[in-house]
């Protein structure tokens, strides 16, 4: 054993930061723990931004996870920009990006990690205890403004969710970026499962950077020393200093007071928070990201869910943004709007790793329509109708499981928390429930993505030992059964048990013609087409699953869980996979949209199709509206393009005439053609440039709508949503006169519209958009110009098509029948009468 030198702290300026290395902290025990500091070599007091955990606070992100940085830098280059990168470390901040901008960034290995000695005991009470202390230390120090945010990955945003729970003083604000909170539920026991996860974990990432492995670790690039402690311990001596993490985990196979210990209790985190989630992190973080957005009492707080790897996004552009917004408004105190951001920010998943933002407002969506697909065994397939007669499937435990699918006739979005109810015999007294939503192509080959861990993620998992299938029936809801996991209640075999399995959250945007399917079986998934490169090397490189298996022989005996599992479905015993549908139904429905071609046309027009509507897109831009149609039909949808004229009443007449010959009736008219050329006062209006606007504007709803009527009222039905504006309703922003005055008249003739039809089953609304980044809003006003109108509405932004798309829907769907001569304001709060 070498003999540990004492310490002593030292301050250097360096790359526009003044550095303490081993700044000294003191613990109520007594254990000295050591942080790095790095912060504006003014002195002038700022906020902190602090990180406390086991990963070594001067091992180098390049150094200690080269396959991965050189993954992540590839794919995000702009990383390597604007930053020496000489002072990144993995999964916290860098803080050249940070210190510049007037913040402190404080590193503190926990207790027994790195150069921080004593006991390492990974996340126990005492590290929640020495976290608290050290951001009461950051926010005392004379270069502190007293205002201390934490933000980092995993390790280093799972304690966030446990310290807040103590409100220390000075934690102003809090990022767990990918961070469980739950430690058997997350990620210890999957449904009651031992993951072997940890068993990993503490041989790749932990045991190399205790404090005393000194000399045999790797060094600090910027200092020259071990990152792991100044002194040099045997093996022997460093495993009498360290808790076997994994050893520990499975002497508690039940939800205990040691897991609890271990464990966030939301009900107490009131501290203003933004909890990213990752769609792909299933086996370890995201259900505690979801669930600490959902429990915690914060009344600020903020959802972001992303793609991609565990770490890329936490150092790209992107997440840089989000996470400084964020920290100026609460660290700071900048008046940035942050407070108007949505409450729930989405990358929505499209397949071949194709993201899409999209704001909402709530968590799980409000328009969820949660859907079961019922199992059926005769045909292996998923249906919407209830299986009138009972069958079985069986599989053996240790095989590949069985597969129910169904082929979806229409684009659909799965997005938000799932469920299944299976029924289940055993042929042992015990059965392990593993449950994967899979997705694929008309090819037949699986579509997978890039997860956290594992580049071969399947869409959704979820697990379930039989034995542990007694609900909480205070906590389930019927999209997330919640099992107490506080005894064994083992099977009777070949009796059968109904057993709820909660399914993690994920996103999905499944095109029409592509296969949903749902896999049972008694063992981990498997991806079986070809592995890349990376994930041959990446220590947590599975087929699919990222490390977080379950085969311990010592948990899952084969005596037991080599099994024969049988599935019972249809009649009495309703087995089902509850999913988080995303959209209206407007099967066998037809709607007809004029301006299609572009802006709130295009995307309504696309957005009936997805709901299932044959779509007639209607619009004199020949080129940009075929291309529309065009594109839903590559889709999967229906529809058509059919130049027009609407301001000509013989054009008109001449395309409903054709649509209703063709298709035989007509359910949603949406009047989205308009707009206008010149910005003039009433004085500079020619008469004619007047009669061209309001004949756009107006004179179009009249035709349109004259044209709709008669099969409207024949058939007892139909839907009329206008498009108006909100320069109809107020003059905020200068306009065009007969555009005003045209849009004022469109919420005028809806009210007389409603009024005439609605004892015919016939409903009309309007929407009276405010500033909307259509392709006409784009090219007329600058980015600073639209940035300016933005910070003038309550949300601090301008709309987007999809802004308005999603209340056009709803003013056409069933629930709207009682809705009807309105003009509905959608504009951000910028005008509120």
């Amino acid at each position: 054993m070498s003999q540990a030198p004492e310490v002593t702290a030292r301050t250097e300026v360096r790359d526009g930061m003044k550095i303490t290395w081993h700044q000294p902290i003191a613990a109520d025990d007594g254990i000295v723990l050591r942080a790095d500091v790095y912060r504006p070599i003014d002195d002038r007091q700022v906020p902190v931004i602090l990180t406390y955990g086991v990963y070594a606070k001067g091992l180098a992100f390049q150094d200690g996870y080269p396959l991965q940085w050189g993954k992540m830098v590839a794919d995000y280059p702009e990383i390597l920009e604007g930053s020496t990168n000489k002072y990144q470390n993995w999964e916290t901040t860098d803080p050249e990006r940070w210190v510049r901008h007037g913040y402190a960034v404080v590193r503190v290995d926990s207790r027994g990690a790195g150069w921080s000695p004593g006991f390492m005991d990974c996340n126990s009470p005492r590290e929640i205890d020495d976290l608290y202390q050290c951001i009461e230390w950051a926010g005392t120090q004379p270069w502190s403004n007293g205002k201390v945010g934490m933000l980092g990955i995993s390790y280093y945003a799972s304690n966030q969710w446990r310290v807040a729970g103590k409100h220390p003083p000075h934690l102003a604000a809090i990022i767990p970026w990918e961070g469980q909170n739950d430690r058997y539920r997350d990620s210890g026991y999957h449904g009651g499962i031992l993951s072997q996860f940890q068993e990993r974990w503490a041989k790749h990432q932990v045991a190399n950077i205790q404090y005393g492995v000194g000399a045999r670790a790797k060094k600090n690039p910027n200092t020259g020393e071990s990152v792991a402690g100044p002194v040099t311990l045997s093996d022997e001596e460093l495993a009498r200093n360290r808790v076997n993490v994994y050893d520990d985990l499975k002497k508690h196979p039940f939800d205990d007071a040691w897991h609890r210990s271990r464990s966030a209790d939301l009900s107490l985190v009131t501290t203003p928070l933004l909890t990213c989630a990752n769609w792909g992190g299933q086996g370890i973080h995201p259900r505690g990201n979801f669930n600490g957005f959902i429990e915690a009492p914060a009344k600020q707080k903020w959802l972001e869910v992303h793609g991609d790897s565990h770490w890329s996004h936490f150092y790209s552009a992107y997440g840089r943004a989000i996470q400084k917004r964020f920290f100026d408004y609460f660290l700071k105190g900048i008046q940035n709007g942050w407070e108007r951001t949505s409450p729930v920010t989405l990358n929505v998943r499209h397949p071949g790793e194709k993201f899409v933002l999209r704001s909402e407002q709530e968590w799980p969506l409000a328009r969820t329509q949660w859907t079961k697909f019922h199992l059926d065994p005769g045909a292996m397939a998923l249906g919407r109708t209830p299986v009138a007669r009972e069958g079985t499937v069986e599989y053996e435990g240790l095989g590949h499981g069985v597969t129910f699918s169904m082929t979806v006739e229409r684009e659909t979005e799965i997005t938000g928390p799932m469920a299944a109810r299976l029924f289940v015999s055993s042929s042992t007294r015990d059965a392990d429930l593993f449950l994967i939503v899979r997705v694929f192509d008309p090819q037949g080959k699986e579509v997978t993505f890039m997860g956290s861990t594992d580049p071969n993620t399947p869409i959704a998992n979820g697990w379930l030992r039989a034995s542990h299938r007694r609900l909480d029936p205070k906590k389930s809801l019927p999209y997330r059964p919640y099992h107490p996991h506080d005894r064994l209640e083992p099977l009777t075999p070949g009796e059968v048990y109904e057993c709820d399995v909660e399914i993690v959250t994920s996103c999905i945007i499944v095109p029409a013609g592509w296969r949903v399917a749902l896999t049972v079986r008694g063992k981990d998934y498997e991806y079986e087409g070809e592995l890349s490169e990376f994930v041959k090397k990446f220590h947590y490189g599975t087929r699919g699953t990222g490390g977080m298996t379950h085969a311990d022989p010592d948990d899952r005996p084969a005596d037991v869980f080599g099994n024969t599992v049988t599935l019972h479905a249809g009649g009495a015993r309703e087995s089902y996979l509850l999913l988080p549908v995303m959209t209206f139904d407007f099967s066998g429905q037809v709607a007809v949209v004029t301006g299609g071609a572009k802006g709130i046309g295009k995307g309504s027009a696309e957005a009936f199709a997805v709901a299932g509507a044959r779509v007639y897109v209607v619009d004199l831009d020949e080129a940009n509206g075929e291309a529309v149609a065009r594109g839903i039909r590559e889709r999967g949808g229906r529809a058509d393009f059919l130049a027009c004229d609407v301001t000509d009443a013989k054009q008109v007449a001449a395309v409903f005439a054709r649509i209703l010959g063709e298709a035989g009736r007509l359910d949603v008219l949406v009047n989205s053609a308009g707009g206008f050329w010149k910005q003039l006062s009433v004085e500079e209006t020619p008469e004619d440039e007047w009669d061209k606007v309001v004949d756009l504007n107006l004179k179009s709803i009249f035709l349109c709508a004259r044209a709709a009527i008669p099969a409207f009222k024949r058939q007892g039905s139909g839907r009329i949503v206008n498009i108006g504006s909100m320069a109809g309703v107020s003059a905020l922003q200068p306009s065009s006169p007969p555009y005003a005055a045209a849009k004022a008249g469109v919420h005028s003739l809806t009210r007389v519209l409603a009024f005439e039809l609605g004892r015919h089953g016939v409903t009309a609304n309007a929407l009276a958009p405010g500033t909307t980044a259509t392709e006409r809003v784009v090219a007329v006003r600058s980015a600073e110009q639209r940035a300016a109108i933005g910070q003038a509405t309550a949300v601090g932004r301008i709309g987007e098509v999809a802004d308005m798309v999603g209340w056009v829907l709803f003013l056409a769907a069933p629930e709207a029948a009682y809705l009807t001569g309105q003009t509905l304001s959608v504009n951000g709060g910028r005008l509120m009468v």
